[in-house]
């Protein structure tokens, strides 16, 4: 029995010492030279690589602060990418590839964002032909993790730069012909598949030959019992909808059950990322989604999200930056202040024809409000005060119009 093996037989259980005599820093470096040497020969060296792998999964389960520092060196991560990248699609197993969840639950935003680089994800790409539907479902978990995490600098539309690796390895049509692909077991894969496609066009343009296919299998996606695919979706569809060319298909897909389905999930990532898709398809659309968008909001539960968030001073939740409730919120009240604008730009015509031709249009816009005003009063108590001065504006100026010679 090699060290590996008697390393493994020590820490695969539930004893409360068993790493007392294991170093799990020297234990890191032997398991970097196995990989290395590993890749001189897969097939002989297979097995060793194996008992290496679940040793270092052991560690980033139970370890993960003393192997840290291992990490942000990436001599690891290094070491396994430059293996993964010479084995082959029909020699590797999901023993191979399990490893990379347990790197997910590990790795910082930080590390996270390094891992979009070529060298971390053209040798995935080249094991997306493999045959073990649990080695693709690994594969595609780990890429959709780290395809979905931006850098955090609040900037509005920020495109996703892992678009510029995709397409120089040419990895997007391997992902459309997986996600397009009905005959898997597994429907998860399809899933994965979709949410890194669509996140690699957030704030762009999905095009057309695949844009609508996409979203309907984010909108499967958002049905899961998982939890995690509905984030997920949430997430991959709030960043398409930054890009106004992306609407129609999201609106007609979503709208309305979806959209209303994430903002009343009770786990709160869910919720965020649902309340995000809705504040950006406010921020970003025409007057026709915003409409519907205000249709399908379930209004109520915005307003209780918001007061949770403003009462739980001790939780997470709570953020120095606004949350995607209070946005919301704000959006909504937003949304009926800029169509009041449209009564003070009557003041600024003379002609009778102006005149009526802007109190047609106010005479719509304040039928849209008023449709939405019922439930819009219960997400912010600003909306009545608005509708008021909507309202006694509207006087003012119908009978301004009613005073003209020529309105008949």
């Amino acid at each position: 029995m090699n060290k590996f093996e008697k390393c493994l037989k020590s820490i695969d259980g539930n004893s409360d010492n068993k790493y007392d005599n294991i170093n799990v820093n020297e234990m890191m470096s032997d398991i970097n030279t196995v990989l290395r040497d590993g890749r001189n020969n897969v097939d002989d060296n297979g097995g060793l690589v194996l008992i290496a792998l679940q040793i270092a999964q052991w560690f980033l389960k139970d370890k993960k602060h003393d192997i840290q520092q291992e990490l942000e060196e990436g001599r690891f991560i290094d070491e396994l990418f430059k293996y993964y990248s010479f084995i082959q699609s029909d020699q590797i197993t999901d023993d191979f590839t399990v490893v990379l969840i347990y790197l997910l639950d590990t790795l910082s935003i930080a590390q996270k964002l390094k891992m979009k680089q070529e060298k971390y994800i053209a040798p995935l790409i080249h094991l997306l032909d493999c045959n073990d539907e649990d080695c693709l479902a690994h594969i595609l978990w780990y890429l959709s993790d780290i395809a979905t995490q931006m850098d955090q600098s609040g900037e509005r539309q920020q495109q996703n730069q892992i678009r510029s690796v995709f397409e120089k390895i040419e990895a997007l049509p391997q992902l459309l012909k997986i996600m397009k692909n009905e005959n898997f077991e597994d429907e998860d894969i399809n899933s994965y598949a979709a949410a890194i496609i669509g996140s690699t066009y957030k704030a762009s343009k999905l095009p057309d030959e695949f844009r609508r296919i996409v979203i309907e299998y984010l909108k499967l996606a958002a049905q899961h019992e998982d939890q995690y695919f509905i984030r997920l979706s949430a997430l991959v569809l709030a960043g398409l909808a930054e890009c106004v060319d992306n609407h129609s298909d999201i609106v007609a897909e979503i709208i309305p059950y979806t959209l209303s389905q994430y903002i009343n999930e009770d786990e709160y990532n869910a919720v965020d990322q649902g309340m995000m898709l809705a504040i950006n398809l406010f921020r970003y659309g025409i007057d026709e989604t915003i409409e519907k968008v205000i249709e399908a909001v379930p209004q109520e539960r915005v307003a209780e999200w918001a007061e949770q968030n403003e009462d739980q001073d001790g939780l997470i939740e709570v953020r120095i930056k606004p949350t995607s409730q209070q946005k919301l919120c704000n959006e909504l009240s937003k949304t009926v202040s800029d169509y009041s604008q449209i009564f003070q730009t009557l003041s600024n015509y003379d002609s009778s024809k102006d005149i009526m031709k802007s109190a047609q249009a106010m005479a719509d816009k304040e039928r849209f409000i008023n449709d939405n005003l019922t439930q819009a009063r219960s997400v912010n108590s600003n909306l009545l005060a608005m509708k008021t001065a909507l309202d006694s504006s509207y006087e003012i100026l119908q009978s301004k119009s009613n005073s003209s010679p020529s309105t008949k």
